[in-house]
């Protein structure tokens, strides 16, 4: 048995771009229009929240120009007041350029949680914006560090509208596994038949481990008995699992060092779930991602094969003692 959260995010340069033609002329012909600017509107989302918005629109004479235009939006947490300087130079080309404030952030309403609520609030944002008679649901997005992550958000909702990004030094694989939130699987193999148990949990402590071994017990036929092996963590031998253990002698305990959890056979069913599921699909909540792990659990146990070693394990474990001697004389040098 085992467990594993997923948490990565690493930081680039991304540059991706498609085209949006901006309205270049207005009803005097001109190419350089003037800014009309709407401070502060509140943009309601699914959940009730309203984000504090920014829009600034093509003016001309001290009159707002009717018309369709293409967006320019950021989406950020640093205070959307701060970048006002898009709106500077975009606005006079013949776009609406859109700042807000992200959840929870400024004059947003809300709580603020790294990436989790921006896929939504995104979409949600975006499908304001192509509903609105200045609109002609052209999005391009804009913005650098967090503010490009929450383009990569943005895409992954399939937003409507959107045309065009150019996220700067973003997040990339938050996305993946962490930018809407984490679960951790708890999972079982049955070494016989290749057969998995599996139980999503937000966390990794004793009484998650406690609420899965009762989920085997009710299971399994209470006339078999259950060899358990897992890795050395502190969770797995807290006080309450002892004495849970201790009341379900059907379950004795077997312990691996847990830098050695590789010798686990159910780390191999990790690696098969990471590489042909979740690293192939989006998932847009933990809902959706705790979904595809079960989805993928119950089709492996449709037709489940164990894991066979193929090399022996004294094979193994000699080639453990030629890396440890040749560590240990390099250390010596």
């Amino acid at each position: 048995m085992s467990a594993r959260p997923s948490v990565r995010t690493c930081f680039c340069l991304v540059a991706l771009a498609a085209s949006i033609t901006a309205q270049t002329r207005g009803t005097s012909g001109s190419s350089n229009y003037d800014i009309a600017e709407f401070h502060n509107l509140m943009i309601p989302t699914r959940d009730g929240v309203h984000l504090a918005t920014n829009v600034y629109r093509p003016a001309e004479n001290g009159k707002v120009v009717e018309g369709k235009f293409p967006v320019i939006l950021e989406r950020t947490p640093y205070g959307k007041d701060n970048d006002v300087y898009y709106a500077n130079h975009w606005v006079k080309q013949g776009y609406v350029v859109i700042l807000q404030d992200v959840r929870g952030r400024f004059n947003s309403e809300g709580t603020w949680q790294f990436f989790r609520d921006d896929i939504n609030d995104g979409y949600d944002t975006a499908k304001w914006i192509g509903s609105q008679p200045w609109s002609n649901c052209a999005i391009g997005t804009v913005g650098a560090s967090y503010p490009g992550g929450t383009q990569h958000a943005l895409a992954l909702s399939n937003a409507p509208c959107l045309k065009a990004m150019i996220p700067a030094y973003a997040t990339t694989d938050a996305g993946r596994v962490g930018l809407r939130g984490t679960t951790t699987l708890l999972a079982a193999l049955n070494a016989a038949n290749g057969e998995v148990f599996g139980l999503c949990q937000e966390r990794h402590r004793h009484q998650e481990w406690l609420k899965f071994l009762r989920r085997i017990d009710q299971t399994i036929p209470p006339a078999l008995e259950l060899h358990v092996i897992c890795d050395n963590y502190s969770t797995h031998k807290h006080d309450q699992v002892q004495r849970w253990l201790d009341r379900h002698p059907r379950f004795p305990m077997h312990f691996t060092p847990t830098g050695s959890s590789w010798l686990n056979m159910v780390e191999r069913f990790f690696r098969d779930l990471s590489q042909n599921r979740l690293r192939r699909g989006v998932s847009r909540d933990v809902e959706e991602l705790i979904t595809a792990i079960e989805t993928y659990i119950d089709h492996h146990n449709d037709n489940p094969k164990p894991f066979i070693w193929t090399a022996r394990a004294a094979d193994i474990l000699e080639k453990v003692k030629r890396a440890r001697r040749t560590l240990n004389k390099r250390r010596s040098e």
